[in-house]
């Protein structure tokens, strides 16, 4: 299964995927990893680092941050996942 392919979300992280693209607007594009969600950045400097960072660990997820070929990604996971 490709990480990116459509995974079945639960009201609540409906919810935090839907809240998180309208956080970040079209600084980045916010996709279905692993049972978790991974964020690619596309403008670094416009993104609104620090809200996304709390509004992912509020919801009690971990998350890594990664240099990919593409930019820098932000991949989380709710504990559970």
């Amino acid at each position: 299964m490709s990480h990116s392919e459509p995974q079945h979300r639960g009201p609540r992280e409906t919810e935090l995927f839907e809240s998180l693209r309208t956080l970040i607007g079209r600084t980045a594009r916010v996709e279905n990893c692993y049972g978790g969600i991974r964020i690619v950045v596309l403008d670094p400097a416009q993104f609104p680092w620090r809200a996304v960072l709390e509004t992912l660990t509020e919801m009690r997820h971990e998350v890594w941050i990664r240099k990919q070929d593409t930019g820098l990604e932000i991949v989380s996971k709710p504990p559970s996942a």
